[in-house]
């Protein structure tokens, strides 16, 4: 008997999950969901189809090839070349915010990395002490006073 006693506390927490109150219809009609996403069903099944499907038996596997095939600075370079192809974006919404050092730096980076250091395999300026800025459009946006609103789901992106 000792050992059923001591299992109740857990067995009571492990009902205790069960219990809830029920919810009638009107209260649902009452609430219709997010008004920051009004096309939540599309999310959610663009979400879902995005893990269960592009995630699990298209990317992640040719991601795990690439790992596997390509050397560590092959990797690092083409990773290099993605980022530098960001610094012109990066550099138009500094100065969209203000920030016109920052934005110079963005450029001077683009064309430092473009010439000298390959078309941006190697990141020569931050070598050189150029530091980069990474600013996105929705930060812009903040900036010049646009609230937030809807998203919606991109196929194989995200949330955008």
């Amino acid at each position: 008997m000792g050992v059923y006693w001591r299992s109740l506390p857990l067995i009571l927490l492990l009902l205790g999950g069960c219990a809830s109150r029920p919810h009638d219809d009107a209260e649902l009609s009452n609430n219709p969901g997010d008004p920051r996403d009004p096309i939540e069903s599309f999310n959610r099944e663009m979400w879902d189809f995005n893990w269960n499907v592009l995630d699990k038996h298209i990317l992640r596997p040719t991601t795990e090839a690439y790992i596997t095939v390509m050397p560590r600075f092959a990797r690092d370079g083409l990773y290099n070349a993605a980022l530098n192809l960001e610094e012109p974006a990066n550099a138009v919404n500094n100065l969209l915010q203000g920030k016109v050092g920052d934005s110079a730096c963005s450029v001077g980076r683009f064309v430092i990395n473009s010439t000298i250091g390959l078309l941006g395999f190697f990141d020569v300026a931050k070598h050189m002490g150029i530091e980069r800025t990474e600013e996105e459009f929705g930060e812009t946006l903040g900036v010049w006073g646009v609230g937030t609103g809807p998203y919606l789901m991109v196929l194989g992106n995200g949330p955008e």
